[in-house]
């Protein structure tokens, strides 16, 4: 077995960063609102860069994990099933520090980017692209994108399956990207969605609060109007 004990902190670094740590203070307030139906759309997280770097470093990382970091040969080396744990409980460890953010109050995130960049280092560019494409299209359907994470567990086992490629490695998959969905159910917590900041919904309370604050004024200057008519009527 080959190790690289450079690289290996790096790679650790890159996965297991949680994406509230490099989020503004707005950015926090957005990951605290969970997903609805009415904003759960998919152009605001393609317009986000966070989204996007997190596809980037799961991707590169769990590569880096996969096939540099740990090398070795199955029929070879004694300890190949320990390694293969080994990286395996590594990745999982990077996909819970995305999903849970102990805050107040505790939020659950859907790492979708996050998931997509570890199925394509994990499962292959050909079985990731299918399943992914798959249940990125079942969602939108539904007009939930936060079903992604029922949906791609259940394409990718399909696709594995289909090409031969079934196996401990992809049930694993499987079920990193179904961990934000049981974490959801397990918490009682809706899932929230790394959104473009921009793009967020304004909150119900805003006009309510303005009309407030503009009532006292009307009626200040409505009622001398209504008392100054009453004698003209009369007379």
């Amino acid at each position: 077995m080959n190790y690289d004990s450079l690289v290996l902190p790096l790679a650790l670094i890159g996965l297991w960063m949680p994406v509230a740590l490099f989020s503004s203070s707005s950015a926090k307030e957005e990951l605290r609102l969970p997903t609805r139906r009415r904003r759960d759309g998919f152009g605001s997280l393609l317009l986000s860069k966070r989204n996007w770097f997190d596809l980037i470093r799961a991707g590169g990382c769990a590569w880096l994990i996969q096939n540099y970091v740990f090398t070795f040969d199955p029929r070879q080396d004694e300890l190949a099933l320990v390694f293969t744990f080994g990286r395996l409980a590594i990745l999982g460890i990077g996909i819970l520090a995305q999903s849970i953010w102990f805050s107040r109050p505790t939020c659950v995130i859907g790492p979708l980017f996050y998931v997509v960049g570890l199925t394509f280092a994990i499962s292959g560019p050909l079985v990731a692209a299918l399943s992914v494409a798959l249940a990125l299209t079942c969602s939108l359907m539904l007009k939930r994108v936060s079903h992604f994470f029922l949906f791609a567990p259940l394409t990718l086992a399909a696709f594995s399956v289909l090409f031969g490629h079934l196996g401990l490695l992809a049930v694993f998959n499987a079920a990193a990207i179904a961990l934000p969905a049981f974490l959801s159910f397990a918490l009682d917590v809706r899932l929230s969605l790394v959104r473009r900041i921009s793009s967020a919904a304004p909150r119900p309370a805003e006009k309510p609060v303005a009309a407030a604050q503009r009532s006292p004024h009307d009626k200040m200057i409505a009622a001398p109007i209504s008392h100054q008519a009453s004698p003209q009527r009369a007379a």
